[in-house]
């Protein structure tokens, strides 16, 4: 066996050990150069090259954004079962995940058919996650302000499908039940409700940030953080109110857009099966209540003619 193969399936073998995921060396192939190792089930050899391709232009595009530079040399696992996927990533959303400690993307290329999952805007949301713990403590970094980052520098929805008609941000906007920042900073939810919830939040009030104070904001307060200021602090300095009067802001500013009519419009279909279905019961309802009052015509008619008889 050459060398160079053994030196792959021995990294292979690290990445394993590390992500938990149940796959052979035999069955992994691997492509390597300056920039990028990719490592992926041989019938993902043209993705994996295509991978290569758009790596360097997806690297420089990240890092002119956040005005940062990259200093490792990471490496992608891309595979197309979505079984071993779920193993390790132990929800059923995400389409792939960044292991910035180890410098590891690893991409579920089984989810990759569908349009909102394309593999350079999924390349690009993982190597924010890498940039910005690459330069910013992991104790410093929230959660929600790392992936609300990543989801604007991707122009993406995050790892995850969200059908605008069932967004749940709407709906916790009307009922005025968010999920706050606070309880997002160490992680999110594991729930499948709860966890689209908070990528919603997250993209949102990167989006309400940028709409209110631009993108240098966001930018001085990675600085900020990058330094080890904590986003409290970061905030304070960058912008004229405080992380919770913001948070406070933007609630009230997605409340004021959701009324009855919206809220509504989003399930419009729903109502509308719901309807024929109240319709159609109704329907049953009333043909049951005609047909036990003709068959009690009947029975009083019958009855009335027995009578008759006996005279």
């Amino acid at each position: 066996m050459p060398l160079i193969k053994k030196i792959c399936i021995f990294l292979f073998l690290a990445l394993t050990i590390v992500l938990r995921v149940d796959l052979h060396a035999d069955d992994i192939s691997s492509i390597d150069n300056k920039d990028i190792i990719i490592y992926f089930d041989p019938l993902l050899e043209r993705a994996a090259r295509d991978l290569i391709d758009i790596y360097y232009e997806v690297k420089i595009e990240v890092e002119t954004l956040l005005g940062w530079k990259y200093g490792l040399k990471p490496s992608v696992l891309l595979t197309r079962d979505r079984s071993q996927f779920l193993r390790t990533s132990q929800n059923d959303l995400i389409v792939a995940f960044a292991v910035p400690e180890k410098a590891i993307i690893v991409i579920d290329y089984s989810r990759m058919g569908h349009h909102i999952f394309r593999p350079e805007t999924i390349l690009k949301h993982e190597f924010c996650h890498l940039l910005l713990n690459y330069h910013i403590n992991e104790k410093v970094l929230p959660r929600w302000l790392d992936e609300g980052v990543a989801q604007w520098i991707s122009n993406s929805i995050g790892q995850i499908f969200i059908d605008p008609k069932k967004s749940l941000l709407n709906r916790a906007a009307f009922r005025g039940r968010f999920i706050s920042l606070r309880s997002l900073k160490e992680g999110f939810p594991y729930d499948s409700e709860s966890m689209q919830l908070a990528y919603e939040e997250s993209k949102s009030f990167i989006e309400f940030i940028l709409g209110k104070y631009g993108k240098d904001s966001i930018l001085a307060i990675l600085d900020y953080l990058k330094r080890g200021e904590d986003v409290d602090t970061a905030f304070l300095k960058v912008l004229p109110e405080s992380l919770a009067s913001l948070e406070k802001n933007w609630q009230n500013s997605l409340r004021k857009k959701i009324n009855w009519l919206t809220y509504l419009s989003y399930h419009i279909y729903e109502i509308i099966f719901g309807l024929m279905g109240l319709i159609s019961f109704i329907g049953f309802i009333r043909l049951m209540v005609k047909k036990r009052s003709y068959m009690k015509e009947e029975e009083e008619i019958a009855g009335n003619e027995f009578h008759d008889d006996d005279f």
